[in-house]
């Protein structure tokens, strides 16, 4: 098909390699202003290879039956088609919750993580748990043509997005009495290619316990003022964060409650050594009373999560002959 356009600004029609003049009678001529300011336009646009299009209107110039473009402009645009076969590349990924001490990041890495967490109900004594907690995952990643993160339905609800504010962050909501899932977040490009991070939710049931070493039957020590007792908390899940003690003597005053003045920081299945004194004159009988809790705040002392304050055997330091 022969290619025909008008070079305007000689007024010359170009077509099957011949070139026509065409020529303008005097009263058609104030349409050349008209004609000459489109392709001004058209020059100073961002557009590439503006041309006149070969579509006519009763107002175009016309000579002898021959008419001119109507100044509608077409724009060439060069455009470039990239076949993406390259999923997104996940780098890093967070985990946090807003219930602080009701989650616990076990180990985490760009591709997999596994979280512990409570979902009991919140007591009145404080000793409840995470149910209703929020937690987010912050996922970046690299993509050439980045567009946003989704994931999979868990706790049985789909996660929620901020993408405008936060487009790195999805949420999801671990409701009162919720158990172990997996969930899957989809870091997508443009072209729907995914990179992909699993993460494991384990329920943290509560199986924090505290031995020490007297309780196997009373103990006495001789011409000693302090004694070294062994307090060893274990958590098969996500581990031991603290236990809580007091020391009474027996006999002489109320069984003790640990508080939150008298506790040590444990790691999974370790001891803590420590002192009893005695200052009394031919001895004490004493006993050291305990607890731990684990770090996703499972209480072993008591509330729906707990159990109940552990006390070692009587503990008889004799002092003197």
């Amino acid at each position: 098909m022969a290619k025909s356009y008008w070079e305007f600004k000689s007024l010359v029609r170009h077509s099957d390699s011949r070139t026509e003049v065409i020529e303008l009678k005097p009263e058609l001529l104030g349409r050349v202003g008209f004609y000459t300011r489109a392709l001004e336009k058209a020059k100073k646009s961002s557009m590439a290879n503006p041309q006149f299009s070969l579509y006519f209107v009763k107002e175009s110039i016309g000579s002898e039956g021959r008419f001119l473009p109507a100044g509608n402009i077409e724009y060439v645009v060069p455009r470039s088609i990239v076949i993406d076969n390259t999923a997104p590349v996940i780098q890093n990924v967070r985990l946090f919750s807003n219930m602080t001490g009701h989650f616990w990041v076990a180990s985490n890495t760009s591709t997999a993580s596994t979280i512990y967490f409570n979902s009991v109900a919140g007591t009145s004594d404080g000793l409840g748990g995470g149910g209703g907690q929020n937690v987010t995952v912050e996922a970046t990643y690299t993509d050439a043509y980045t567009n946003s993160l989704s994931g999979n339905q868990t706790f049985s609800d789909s996660p929620y997005y901020l993408l405008q504010d936060y487009p790195q962050h999805i949420n999801y909501t671990i409701e009162t009495g919720s158990g172990n899932a997996s969930v899957a977040v989809y870091a997508n490009d443009t072209a729907n290619n995914t990179g992909i991070a699993t993460i494991e939710f384990i329920l943290d049931i509560n199986d924090t316990t505290t031995t020490d070493n007297v309780s196997l039957g009373e103990r006495e020590w001789y011409d000693n003022t302090n004694v070294t007792i062994n307090l060893t908390a274990t958590d098969a899940h996500s581990g031991v964060n603290r236990t809580y003690f007091c020391i009474y003597s027996i006999g002489a005053e109320e069984p003790c409650t640990p508080s939150d003045t008298q506790f040590t920081f444990e790691q999974v299945n370790s001891a803590h050594i420590m002192d009893v004194n005695c200052s009394s004159p031919g001895g004490c009988s004493l006993a050291v009373r305990y607890y731990s809790m684990d770090n996703v705040s499972n209480n072993e002392s008591g509330g729906e999560n707990g159990g109940a304050i552990r006390e070692s055997s009587r503990i008889q330091i004799n002092i003197g002959n």
